[in-house]
């Protein structure tokens, strides 16, 4: 007689089979479950569509906008890379199908966020704007928004109808450079580092900027390399003439010298835009022995 062996598994599978009254009452609670899903998304489905035709029986309609044009130099222009100091004017051209009344509102993005509102809600659809150092930012755009008056706004912060421009801002400033430090003596531009109390020494500082623009000059007198005076504060001036004291033979002695435009920025802080130092060594007049060393000549 031919026979199977049910094993363990096989038992609980049997064991836990359910009964066709059971399989029956399960398929009542998934119609039952996916009725109720049928019946939400209908519910919201029609809300949305009364939603529409409640709008539209009550004259509702939203603003949109049919395009932005960026004019240049008083001419509409395609291009959107600017430098700091350019300026432009975004026009907003929309409509409204029932022809309501229109506003505008334009805000600056700098790195994707919301930076200011540049122009709050009016009836002016134009923007005059002109980039500056701080737009030389990834993410910068200026978006606009446009809104009619039956007081709903379709689009929620930007109104009706929302639109962004984006440029590309390159810096427009630049920083003044030393291209050189002179020092003269004698009126003659000389390399010597070491002088002596009562010496006289020019300095003459060679700068230049990107952009032409007008520079000043500052020269600071460090003593043991901490600060001890500014001897020729901010001002056309490139040149300084100094005569050396007692109190300058001292460790770290030097003439710091900076250069800025007028660019209102400086890049180097304290010291304008850039800086330089000329490091003098200044044998102190009570040694006059070190003088002599320095000064004679070797002999066999």
């Amino acid at each position: 007689m031919a026979f199977s062996v049910l094993s363990h598994h096989h038992l609980i599978f049997l064991q836990h089979e359910p009964s066709r009254p059971q399989r029956i009452a399960r398929m009542g609670r998934y119609r039952r479950a996916f009725r109720e899903v049928a019946v939400r998304f209908c519910c919201k489905l029609m809300i949305s569509l009364l939603i529409v035709l409640f709008s539209h029986a009550n004259g509702l309609s939203h603003a949109v906008i049919d395009s932005i044009d960026v004019y240049a130099n008083g001419q509409i222009t395609g291009q959107r890379v600017f430098t700091a100091g350019d300026t432009v004017t975004i026009k907003i051209n929309a409509s409204d199908p029932n022809s309501l009344p229109l506003e505008y509102v334009f805000r600056r993005f700098r790195e994707n966020s919301l930076d200011v509102t540049l122009q709050n809600w009016s009836a002016s659809n134009e923007l005059t704007y002109t980039f500056v150092e701080a737009d030389a930012v990834s993410g910068f755009s200026i978006i606009v928004g446009v809104r009619n008056n039956d007081g709903v706004d379709w689009d929620g912060f930007f109104g009706d109808a929302q639109g962004a421009p984006n440029f590309t801002v390159n810096g427009g400033l630049s920083p003044a450079v030393i291209d050189s430090l002179d020092v003269y003596a004698n009126d003659e531009i000389t390399d010597q580092t070491v002088f002596y109390v009562g010496d006289t020494v020019t300095i003459k500082i060679n700068a230049s900027d990107p952009n032409s623009l007008p520079l000043a000059y500052v020269f600071r007198r460090f003593r043991k390399n901490t600060l001890d005076l500014t001897l020729q504060d901010w001002s056309a001036s490139n040149e300084l003439t100094y005569t050396f004291v007692e109190a300058d033979a001292v460790s770290g002695f030097s003439i710091v010298v900076g250069v800025r435009n007028n660019d209102g920025v400086d890049w180097d802080g304290f010291f304008g835009d850039a800086q330089g130092a000329l490091d003098f060594t200044i044998p102190s007049n009570a040694m006059p022995w070190i003088r002599l060393l320095l000064t004679s000549e070797p002999t066999l």
